[in-house]
């Protein structure tokens, strides 16, 4: 349900999904999820064949994930720019 610094999102076609499991919120997660249609459940190993695309969010962004042990995930260059223009309507902080 996440790295070291970074969460997984997988892509159903329809809605992203962030898994169900305990895991800490990263800000980009956090920045991200209420932009976009998103669900939270479980999502297991066996269940990584039934999406269509996953990505990654830390701290720098997002990334598209290639490959999770035999599951190989196609990049979906429309989500991708979806995550992307979502994540640049993000206003920055001042300082």
């Amino acid at each position: 349900s996440e790295g070291s610094i970074t969460n997984v999102a997988f892509w159903d076609g329809t809605s992203v999904v962030w898994p169900d499991a305990p895991a800490l919120c990263g800000i980009t997660m956090a920045l991200l999820e209420p932009l976009l249609p998103s669900v939270r459940r479980e999502v297991t190993l066996a269940d990584l064949g039934s999406y269509a695309a996953a990505f990654l969010t830390n701290s720098q962004g997002f990334a598209p994930v290639h490959r999770i042990d035999s599951t190989v995930f196609a990049v979906d260059e429309k989500l991708m720019r979806r995550v992307r223009d979502a994540y640049a309507t993000v206003p920055w902080d001042a300082i």
